[in-house]
C-alpha cells in the first residue's frame, strides 16, 4: 500500500474553502482576524481577505489544480472528495479518477474511486513514440503490420496483427470494452460509435 499525503481536517477543510459541485471549483472563504497573529493581525486580516476571499483557490501543477495552505500543497480533487463524502484515502490503493479524463474538472459527478490500474485505462494519449499516434496500436518492422496490444491485470495481452491501423485500432477498442469496462474513455465509446455507423 501506498500511503498518500494526508489532508487537514474536514473541519479544518469547511473553515478555509468552499466547494460549488455545479462548477467543480474551490473558492476561498473570507477568515477572521484569529486565524492570524502577531501585532499586525487585523491588518493581515484585512489584506488576506481583499487578496483571496471569496476568489478561486489553487493553481495548475502537471494539469490538476493544487491548492496550497499551511506550507503544503495538495490536489483540488482530493480536498473536494473529502469536503463531499467525508473522507480521504490516507492508506488505500484507491486513487480519486477523472471520468471524462479532464483532470481540472473537479465537479463531483466527474470524480470516482479507483484502483491505479484503472485510472490507468482512463487515459487515451498514445505514448510519445508511437508510430501510429492511437493507444495499442504500433508498428511491427519485421512483419510489415500493425500490431495492437492491451494492459489486463498487469500484463500486456496480444490483440494480433493487421494491415490498416484502423483495423488495429477496432481490435483495441473493442477489447477495451471487454476488459477496461466502465473505465473506457468517453472519446474512445464516440470513435466506436462513430465507426459503428
Amino acid at each position: 500500500m501506498t500511503r498518500v499525503k494526508e489532508l487537514p481536517s474536514l473541519a479544518c477543510l469547511h473553515g478555509l474553502l468552499d466547494y460549488c459541485p455545479e462548477t467543480g471549483e474551490l473558492r476561498w472563504k473570507p477568515r477572521d482576524e484569529s486565524q492570524f497573529e502577531g501585532d499586525y493581525k487585523i491588518r493581515n486580516c484585512k489584506i488576506w481577505n481583499a487578496n483571496h476571499a471569496e476568489k478561486l483557490a489553487g493553481s495548475v501543477n502537471n494539469g490538476y489544480i493544487s491548492v496550497r495552505f499551511n506550507n503544503k500543497s495538495y490536489q483540488a480533487h482530493r480536498i473536494i472528495w473529502k469536503m463531499h463524502n467525508g473522507s480521504d484515502l490516507p492508506f488505500t490503493d484507491y486513487e480519486i479518477d477523472h471520468i471524462d479524463g479532464n483532470r481540472m474538472n473537479n465537479k463531483i459527478d466527474n470524480l470516482r474511486l479507483a484502483t491505479r490500474s484503472e485510472n490507468g485505462w482512463n487515459i487515451t494519449k498514445a505514448g510519445a513514440n508511437s508510430a501510429s499516434g492511437i493507444r495499442g496500436v504500433s508498428w511491427d518492422k519485421r512483419r510489415s503490420k500493425w500490431e495492437s496490444k492491451i494492459h489486463v491485470g498487469g500484463h500486456k495481452k496480444f490483440l494480433g496483427y493487421f494491415n490498416s491501423v484502423s483495423e488495429a485500432e477496432d481490435a483495441y477498442i473493442a477489447a477495451r470494452f471487454k476488459y477496461h469496462g466502465e473505465f473506457v474513455p468517453k472519446s474512445v465509446s464516440e470513435t466506436a460509435a462513430a465507426r459503428s455507423e
